[in-house]
C-alpha cells in the first residue's frame, strides 16, 4: 500500500510505504510543505491518507479545500482517516463540570477551570502556550488525572517538562545561554534590528502586527468539529461509508501496528474522535 501522513509532526514512519509531509520538518523522511497550497501529489495516488489534529488549525474554507485535495490524491476505494478534537465531547465535559462546580462537588472547581481553558484558549490565545500552558506550569495541579484523561501523554509530558524545568532552572538557563552564544551575532543583526525598525515605523500598530503574525503560524485552532459537521464536510466532498470509530479500530489493514493513534495500549489523543471514509 501507499500511505500518506499529512501534518505528521514528530509522528512519522520512515518506510517505502509511507510518505510524510509537514510544514516545518527538516527530517529526511518528511517532505516540507504547506498544505494550504494543496497536496503536491498526482491524482489517484494513495491507498490511505491520514491526518491527526490538523483540520482544526485550518480556516473553514481552507479545510474544505484540503479535504478535496485528500479526495483527489486517494485511489478509488482508498481510505481517509481523520482525528480531530471532539467538540461535542468537549461541550459535554464543560456542561458537566459547570454543573458540578455549581454544586460545590469535590475537585469540580479545578476541573471546570481546566475544561473552560481547553474549550476556549486554543481558539483565542494571543501568545504561545496560552492559558493552557500557564495552567500546566503551576507548581500545584490538583486535577492531574483529569487532565491526563483529557489530553493524554502530551499533557503528562508537558507537566513533567515544567516540573523538571523548575527544579533545574539555573542549570537549564546556563545551558540555553551557552547554546545561544554562537548565534547571538546573527540573531542580533537579523531579528533585533528588524523588530526595532518595524516598531519605529508602525508605532502603536506594531502590537497588531505581532498578534496577526502569531495567529497565522498554526498554533491556534481556527475551527472545531463534531461528528455531524465532519461527516457533512466529507459527504459534500464525495466520500462514502463515513463512520466514527474508536481509536483502536480501523478499516486500514494492520493499522494499529503503525502506532499513530494508539501506543502501548494508550490513545495518544484521547480528546479526539476518529473518522474514516471511502473514496
Amino acid at each position: 500500500m501507499k500511505l500518506l501522513n499529512v501534518g505528521c509532526g514528530s509522528k512519522f514512519i520512515c518506510s517505502e510505504d509511507w510518505i510524510n509531509i509537514d510544514i516545518g520538518s527538516k527530517h529526511k523522511c518528511v517532505i516540507e510543505h504547506d498544505i494550504t497550497k494543496g497536496l503536491p501529489f498526482p491524482d489517484n495516488n494513495f491507498d490511505v491518507v491520514y491526518h491527526s489534529n490538523i483540520l482544526e488549525h485550518l480556516h473553514k474554507k481552507e479545510a474544505e479545500h484540503f479535504i478535496k485535495e485528500c479526495y483527489r490524491v486517494l485511489k478509488k476505494d482508498g481510505i481517509l482517516r481523520i482525528a480531530v478534537p471532539d467538540l461535542e465531547e468537549l461541550a459535554k465535559q464543560y456542561l458537566d463540570k459547570l454543573a458540578k462546580a455549581k454544586n460545590n462537588e469535590q475537585n469540580a472547581e479545578h476541573d471546570y477551570e481546566w475544561i473552560i481553558i481547553e474549550l476556549l484558549d486554543q481558539m483565542t490565545r494571543t501568545y504561545s502556550g496560552g492559558l493552557m500552558g500557564e495552567y500546566l506550569n503551576q507548581e500545584k495541579i490538583y486535577n492531574k488525572e483529569y487532565i491526563y484523561n483529557r489530553i493524554g501523554e502530551d499533557g503528562k509530558n508537558l507537566i513533567e517538562y515544567f516540573e523538571n524545568n523548575r527544579k533545574n532552572k539555573k542549570q537549564i538557563d546556563k545551558i540555553n545561554i551557552t547554546k545561544s552564544n554562537s548565534r547571538m551575532k546573527y540573531l542580533f543583526k537579523k531579528s533585533f534590528w528588524k523588530q526595532r525598525i518595524l516598531k519605529y515605523l508602525l508605532k502603536e500598530k506594531y502590537q497588531y502586527l505581532k498578534l496577526a503574525e502569531f495567529r497565522s503560524k498554526g498554533e491556534v485552532h481556527q475551527w472545531m468539529y463534531d461528528s455531524y459537521s465532519l461527516q457533512k464536510l466529507l459527504k459534500n466532498t464525495g466520500f462514502l461509508n463515513i463512520e466514527k470509530l474508536f481509536a483502536f479500530k480501523s478499516n486500514i489493514i494492520d493499522w494499529n501496528k503503525y502506532e499513530l493513534d494508539v501506543k502501548n495500549g494508550k490513545v495518544l489523543k484521547p480528546d479526539s474522535f476518529f473518522s474514516e471514509a471511502i473514496k
